[in-house]
């Protein structure tokens, strides 16, 4: 488990257009073993989203995962 785990947020609306999404999650230094001896450095993960209303029973969605590609 890392030392902490923090999430936010953003949505952005223009309802008669899109609705954007942007999401940060930040998580600290943990470990990769069950002896606590390969230390995970702290990372940033974003993702971001949009969906677009065409019609009342057709919606389109797109979505990037790990914007930045962190590893």
């Amino acid at each position: 488990m890392p030392r902490y785990q923090l999430g936010a947020s953003v949505t952005w609306q223009i309802p008669a257009f899109v609705t954007a999404v942007a999401d940060v999650r930040a998580y600290g230094m943990q470990f990769d073993d069950d002896q606590n001896t390969l230390e995970l450095a702290r990372f940033v993960v974003v993702d971001a989203s949009a969906t677009r209303t065409l019609t009342r029973v057709l919606h389109v969605f797109a979505a990037i995962e790990n914007l930045f590609d962190v590893e």
